[in-house]
C-alpha cells in the first residue's frame, strides 16, 4: 500500500464511488496452466478499525498507485492497482483466480507475498529497512472474504515522528521485540478477523535515504514496550534519542512520538536575588561585586590578613543573570543555616567563609560554624547588605576593586563597594533527551575501515575475527597491530612505540608486508595519523590516504 493517503477529516475522505482496475501483475498463473476461471468482481472498502487506526481523528482510503493483491483458497493470484483516490473500488478478475475463500493483501513497502495454503494465511517478508518512510510504505491492510466483498484491518502498529532538520539522512528505532524484519503470517479466523503471527527477533526497524525534514512512519509489531532509543543521523553527525518510558503500540492506534528535537533539556541559570526572603537552606549561590564583572573566587589568601581572590564572569546586559556558566574558579557556595536567628552561614563544602578581625579587614575560612561564618542578609534593588553577626567589628562582606579581593570591612572603610547574590536555577531535563553521538564508537572491533572524509565516518571493509587475526596485541608503551592493504590484497604487521596517543599526533611506523602464503616478503615505511582517540579506542588513518584502522590504545 505504498501511497495510501491519510486524510485531516472524515469530510475530506472522497466519496465511496467505485474505482476501475487496472491488472498489475501475477504472483502464480493458472492460465499457464491451461486454467481458466470464471471472471469475479469484487469490491474493497475500509473497515471501522482501518479508519480509526490512524488516531488523531484522521481517516484512511485508497489512493491511485495502490497495488492490492488477491489470493484464492489454492494460492492463486492476481494483482490490481487503483487508478484514482476512492474510499472504495471494485475490480474484476481476469480468470486467474478461483473459489472462495480469498484472501487480500495492500503490501507493505517492497516486501515480497506468498500464500500458505497449508496455513492458509498471507505470507509477507519484510525488509529490514525501507527507503521511503510515507504512511503508505509503512502500513499494509489485508482481508479474507467467503464472498466477493473485502473491508480491511491494518496489519502492522504505526510509529509517527517528524524531524525539523534538512540535513537528515537517516532514521532508526530501536525497542527489545519491535521485530522490523522477517516473515509475517496473516492469518484469519472463522469470522475473517485478522490472526497474526510476527517475527519475534529483531530490535531495530530503519528508515533510510532521507533527504530533508518531514514526517515518517515505521510498521511495527504491536505490543507494549519498556523503552526506546531513536537514532537520527544527519550529513554531518549522529544523535540518539534515549527515554526510558515505555509505550504501547497497536493496530487501532498510532502512536505520535512528536517532532525530534529531544524534548526540553535540562538548564542552569544564575539569577540575581532581588529579595532576601526568597534564600532558603541548600540554595547555590555566588557572592558577585554588584558593579563589576567579578565574584569571589576559590582561592583563599592566608597571611596576618586573609582575604579571598577574586575571578572573572560574565553578566547580562541588565545584570539579572550571568550570561555564561561560571568558570571553576568561581566559589560556589551552598547555604546552610547560621547559628544566629534569621541568618544562613555559606558553606564551601569543607568550610564557612568568616569574619576574622575587629583591627583588620580578614576574612577568613573556618570548618568552625559560629556566629561569625554566619551571616544576616538584606538586599534592596539587587544590592545585598552581608554582614557576619560575631564579635568582630569588621563584619561588612564587601568588595576592594583597589586591592582585587572580597573581604570584611567596617562602615568607614574607603575603596570598597556592595556585594550581589546570584542564585542557581536549574530546570530538569523533560521528554527523551537527545545527545550527539560519535559514528568513531559505534565501531568496536577491530579491522580496517575506510574513511570517509566529507561524512568523518568510517565503513568496516575486513573485521578480525578469532584466531589467527588476533594476534594483534597492545602493551603499555607500545601499539601492535595488522593493517590490511586492500588494493594489493597484502598484510601488515604495524608496531611503533609512543608515551601518549592523542588526536592530531602523527607516527611513523615500520610495516612488515605479508603475501598470500603468509610469509613476510619485505618491508615499509608509514606515516600514521591518530585521527580520534576515545574510550580506550584509537582510529589511526594513514596519511594522505583513506584507509585505517581502529585499535585498543591500552
Amino acid at each position: 500500500m505504498k501511497t495510501i493517503r491519510t486524510f485531516l477529516s472524515v469530510m475530506a475522505v472522497i466519496a465511496a464511488a467505485a474505482c476501475s482496475k487496472v491488472q498489475e501483475s501475477d504472483i502464480v498463473s493458472p492460465v499457464d496452466q491451461g486454467i481458466v476461471y470464471p471472471p469475479v468482481t469484487f469490491t474493497a472498502s475500509m473497515g471501522a478499525a482501518s479508519k480509526t487506526a490512524i488516531a488523531e481523528d484522521k481517516s484512511v482510503s485508497w489512493a491511485a498507485g495502490d497495488v492490492l493483491t488477491v489470493f484464492d483458497s489454492k494460492g492463486n493470484s492476481e494483482s490490481f492497482t487503483v487508478e484514482e483516490d476512492c474510499e472504495k473500488f471494485s475490480f474484476t478478475s481476469t480468470g486467474k483466480i478461483g473459489v472462495a475463500p480469498y484472501y487480500a493483501v495492500a503490501s507493505y513497502g517492497d516486501g515480497s507475498l506468498s500464500f500458505s495454503k497449508e496455513d492458509k494465511a498471507i505470507v509477507v517478508s519484510r525488509p529490514s529497512y525501507v527507503l521511503d518512510g510515507s504512511f503508505g510504505d509503512a502500513d499494509m491492510i489485508a482481508s479474507s472474504s467467503e464472498s466477493t466483498s473485502f473491508t480491511f484491518h491494518h496489519v502492522f502498529a504505526i510509529l509517527k515522528m517528524s524531524v525539523a532538520s534538512e540535513d537528515i539522512t537517516s532514521l532508526k528505532f530501536v525497542s527489545d521485540g519491535i521485530a522490523p524484519s522477517g516473515d509475517t503470517k496473516i492469518g484469519f479466523d472463522e469470522d475473517g478477523n485478522l490472526d497474526v503471527t510476527y517475527p519475534t527477533t529483531g530490535n531495530e526497524v530503519v528508515i533510510d535515504g532521507i533527504s530533508g525534514a518531514g514526517t515518517y512512519y515505521m510498521g511495527v509489531n504491536p505490543g507494549d514496550y519498556d523503552g526506546f532509543t531513536i537514532f537520527v543521523t544527519y550529513k554531518d553527525k549522529k544523535m540518539k534519542i534515549v527515554s526510558e518510558t515505555g509505550f504501547t503500540a497497536s493496530t487501532s492506534k498510532m502512536v505520535n512520538f512528536g517532532t525530534l528535537d529531544g524534548g526540553t533539556p535540562a538548564s542552569t541559570t544564575w539569577e540575581l536575588v532581588t529579595d532576601a526572603s526568597t534564600l532558603s537552606v541548600g540554595d547555590q549561590v555566588i557572592i558577585a561585586a554588584s558593579g563589576y564583572d567579578f565574584a569571589m573566587s576559590t582561592t583563599q589568601n592566608t597571611g596576618s590578613t586573609p582575604y579571598r581572590g577574586r575571578a572573572s564572569i560574565v553578566k547580562s546586559s541588565d545584570n539579572l543573570t550571568l550570561a555564561d556558566e561560571p568558570s571553576d574558579e568561581v566559589q560556589i557556595f551552598t547555604l546552610v543555616k547560621g547559628t544566629a536567628d534569621n541568618s544562613f552561614a555559606f558553606s564551601t563544602g569543607s568550610g564557612y567563609i568568616r569574619a576574622a578581625s575587629s583591627s583588620k579587614n580578614s576574612l577568613n575560612t573556618s570548618t568552625t560554624l559560629d556566629a561569625n561564618s554566619s551571616w544576616s542578609i538584606s538586599i534592596k534593588d539587587g544590592v545585598a547588605s552581608v554582614t557576619a553577626q560575631g564579635t568582630y567589628t569588621r563584619n561588612l562582606l564587601k568588595y576592594n576593586d583597589q586591592n582585587t579581593r572580597f573581604s570584611c570591612y567596617n562602615t568607614s572603610s574607603t575603596n570598597v563597594y556592595d556585594v550581589a547574590i546570584y542564585r542557581k536555577s536549574s530546570t530538569q531535563a523533560s521528554g527523551p533527551q537527545m545527545t550527539e553521538i560519535s559514528a568513531f564508537l559505534d565501531q568496536t572491533q577491530w579491522g580496517v575501515y575506510e574513511y570517509i572524509g566529507s561524512t568523518d565516518t568510517v565503513t568496516p571493509k575486513y573485521i578480525y575475527t578469532e584466531g589467527s587475526d588476533q594476534w594483534a596485541k597492545a602493551t603499555s608503551g607500545n601499539v601492535s597491530f595488522r593493517i590490511q592493504n586492500l588494493s594489493k590484497g597484502k598484510m601488515a604487521s604495524t608496531s611503533f612505540s609512543t608515551g601518549s596517543i592523542s588526536a592530531g599526533n602523527t607516527y611513523s611506523a615500520t610495516c612488515i608486508l605479508y603475501g598470500v602464503d603468509g610469509l613476510a616478503n619485505g618491508t615499509s615505511t608509514k606515516n600514521l595519523v591518530v585521527k580520534k582517540s576515545e574510550q580506550n579506542l584509537v582510529w589511526l588513518l594513514e596519511e594522505n590516504g583513506t584507509f585505517g584502522m581502529i585499535i585498543p590504545s591500552k
